[in-house]
C-alpha cells in the first residue's frame, strides 16, 4: 500500500487456519485522487486458499468499478452483477467507503457487513447502523427494488472510522450486545490507529471460541499536527 494523504490507515488480518495464513477476509485502500480515497472490507464465505482466491478475485471487481461509479452502492451494485453473470460460487458481504478529504466526508455502503464503529475527535463514540442489504453474490441483491442505502456523514480532522468483519465480534458463549459494547470501549479509549489495532485483536485472542477469520481496519483523519500520514498493514496469526 502507498501513503495516503491526509489519513492514517491501520490494518490486521489474522486467519482461522493456523497451518494456513490466507483466507476470506480482506480489506484494500484505492486513492481515487489527491482529496478522494476509497477503503473497502469483506468477508467471503468459507476460509482457506480457496476463500483467498475470491477475495482476491472481489477486490480486483471492486477497484474496477471504483473508476467508474458514482459512488459506493453502485460498486456493491456492478460487483453483484459481475458475480450473477459470470455464474461465481461466492457469497461475500462488503462494506465499501469514499472518503473525501476536500469535502470533509465519508460516504458508504453495506451488503451484509457489519457496521463501523466511528469516534470523533471529541472522543464521541458511535455504533452506525442501517437497514440491513443481503450479501452480494447470491442474487439475493436486487436493484429494481431499491438500491442499497449510501449512508454520508461528516469525517473531520481526529475523526476515527473502525472497519472489520465478523470475526471481531462473533462468540458462541457471549451475546453480540455485550461484544459490540466491550469494542465500543476499546474505541472510546483508543484514539490512535496502531494502538487500537492491537487492543482489539489481543482481547478477541484472548476470548477466542470460534474458528473465523478476522480482519480490523482502521481510518482516521490525520491532525494538521501529525506529521508525515502512513499506512500500516500488518498480516498476524494467532
Amino acid at each position: 500500500m502507498l501513503p495516503v494523504a491526509g489519513l492514517e490507515i491501520e490494518g490486521r488480518y489474522q486467519a482461522a487456519d493456523l497451518d494456513v495464513r490466507a483466507g476470506g477476509d480482506f480489506f484494500d485502500v484505492f486513492p481515487l485522487g489527491p482529496e478522494r480515497t476509497a477503503v473497502i472490507i469483506g468477508d467471503i464465505a468459507g476460509h482457506g486458499r480457496a476463500a483467498a482466491e475470491a477475495s482476491r478475485s472481489v477486490r480486483a471487481l471492486v477497484h474496477r468499478e471504483l473508476a467508474r461509479a458514482a459512488g459506493p452502492a453502485d460498486v456493491l451494485i456492478a460487483v453483484e452483477a459481475e458475480l450473477v453473470a459470470a455464474g461465481a460460487s461466492t457469497m461475500v458481504t462488503l462494506l465499501c467507503a469514499e472518503i473525501d478529504t476536500g469535502q470533509d466526508l465519508v460516504r458508504m455502503a453495506s451488503a451484509g457487513h457489519c457496521w463501523p464503529v466511528v469516534r470523533r475527535a471529541s472522543g464521541l463514540v458511535e455504533q452506525l447502523r442501517q437497514a440491513p442489504v443481503p450479501p452480494l453474490g447470491v442474487g439475493l441483491l436486487d436493484p429494481a427494488a431499491g438500491r442499497p442505502a449510501e449512508w454520508a456523514l461528516p469525517f473531520l480532522a481526529g475523526d476515527l472510522a473502525v472497519l472489520y468483519t465478523d470475526g471481531l465480534v462473533e462468540r458462541r458463549r457471549i451475546p453480540l450486545d455485550a461484544v459490540l459494547g466491550w469494542v465500543h470501549d476499546a474505541v472510546a479509549e483508543h484514539g490512535q490507529p496502531g494502538e487500537l489495532c492491537r487492543q482489539l485483536l489481543d482481547v478477541a485472542a484472548t476470548q477466542r471460541d470460534h474458528d473465523d477469520d478476522i480482519a480490523v481496519l482502521i481510518v482516521r483523519r490525520a491532525m494538521a499536527t501529525d506529521g508525515d500520514d502512513r499506512i500500516h498493514a500488518v498480516e498476524e496469526r494467532v
